[in-house]
């Protein structure tokens, strides 16, 4: 059996850990909102700031759900897990903007949804399978086995799983800690969707 341990999601509203709000939010933009959740969270990463959005939604609400969870064991057998529905659309359109002069190296990097993997891992260490997904939400059916699969067949101590988007007038990221310590709520299709949909 597995088990889902925490829950954490950030809307245009609020940034939830386990149906507590921990920050109401406020702001002109998506992008002020963030900076400052960012600074009122007291995290120190300057990389942050070069980030896309939708890297540093996903950055965010992963740096307080691992806060929540503390030390966290064998590093190199955690696995990511996230979809997203408009990928890096926002950055794909500011980088097709500045080919009309010259094409902007630093937006460039962003031009993958799977980026923002790529920034959480990095910052944890953690080192096990990563998977982005596109889809309008979460396939419920898909990441409950895979996420399984994982768990119990590929030398995966936990999982990092969830939705991530950052697009347009959308702002919703809801992440989940998975893993078989007998913890919190059973890993199920049933859970899944009452978090996801």
């Amino acid at each position: 059996m597995l088990y889902i341990h925490h829950v954490v999601s950030l809307s245009k509203d609020a940034l939830i850990a386990d149906g507590q709000v921990l920050h109401q939010l406020q702001g002109d933009s998506f992008s002020e909102t963030i900076t400052t959740l960012y600074r009122s969270l007291g995290i120190s990463y300057p990389k942050f700031f070069k980030m896309d959005l939708l890297s540093k939604a996903a950055f965010l609400a992963t740096e307080v759900l691992v806060q929540t969870l503390g030390d966290i064991e064998d590093k190199d057998r955690v696995a990511t897990v996230l979809t997203t529905s408009n990928g890096c659309m926002d950055v794909d359109e500011k980088f097709e903007a500045s080919r009309t002069e010259l094409a902007s190296p630093a937006l460039f990097v962003y031009t993958l949804p799977n980026i923002m993997l790529g920034e959480i891992c990095i910052r944890n260490q953690f080192k096990g399978e990563q998977m982005c997904t596109l889809s309008e939400q979460l396939d419920i059916p898909f990441t409950a086995f895979y996420v399984t699969d994982l768990l119990q067949q590929r030398n995966t101590s936990a999982c990092l799983c969830g939705f991530a988007e950052a697009y347009g007038d959308q702002l919703d990221v809801r992440l989940i800690w998975v893993s078989a310590e007998p913890k919190g709520e059973p890993f199920t299709p049933e859970q899944l969707s009452r978090i996801f949909n």
